[in-house]
């Protein structure tokens, strides 16, 4: 692990933009909340983004359960 202090946001928006890109910021977790009212996004465009942000993570979740659900369920075939 990189020991720095994560750099201030830059105020305007390309180096803001290769903020978020640079491999000295070291963040523990990415928090879309804090990032999609900073990104200069409208609102609309903000919501949608965050909305389909949030639909690939339920879907992505929901069709591994499935999968893996559906691999333990499998009844082993037997070779006679």
């Amino acid at each position: 692990m990189v020991d720095t202090a994560i750099a201030p946001l830059p105020k305007h928006p390309l180096p803001r933009w290769a903020w978020y890109y640079d491999p000295p910021n070291q963040h523990l977790v990415d928090h879309w909340a804090w990032y999609l009212p900073r990104s200069e996004l409208t609102d609309l465009a903000a919501q949608r983004l965050a909305m389909l942000v949030v639909c690939l993570g339920v879907g992505s979740v929901t069709g591994g359960l499935v999968l893996i659900v559906g691999a333990f369920r499998q009844q082993p075939t037997r070779v006679a």
